[in-house]
């Protein structure tokens, strides 16, 4: 049996659900900051996915803040899926997007900052 991949993509309205339950796990954990559903379907344009075999195993945002300067948010990995280069491929996902908009700095605020650091956060 072929093992199905991992497709980074943009977020769709059938996604909400399992983005809302994923991050708001992480939520539970304290690891990232609740979100209601009403503020992930308002804001769905600004996040990338990672789905393997048609179910959301990730999340990843890019939210515009200013002149130049957006926030890299909402970077949830399905802990089943962790250490398999997943949330690299969300990063990078985002950062294209900031770099075709012309973005030049991103940050974001974590208690995890070992994963960014390793990517060139500050």
């Amino acid at each position: 049996m072929k093992k199905a991949k991992v497709l980074i993509r943009k977020a769709r309205m059938e996604d909400v659900k399992a983005m809302h339950q994923l991050l708001n796990h992480f939520a539970d954990l304290r690891d990232l900051l609740p979100r209601s559903i009403a503020e992930v379907y308002e804001n769905l344009q600004q996040f990338y996915v990672a789905d393997k075999g048609g179910k959301v195993i990730g999340t990843c945002a890019l939210y515009v803040t200013w002149d130049n300067l957006a926030e890299v948010k909402a970077l949830a990995v399905d802990q089943k899926y962790q250490k398999q280069g997943i949330g690299k491929l969300l990063l990078n996902a985002v950062t294209k997007t900031a770099e075709a908009l012309h973005i030049r700095r991103l940050f974001t605020l974590t208690i995890r900052s070992g994963f960014f650091e390793r990517y060139g956060f500050q």
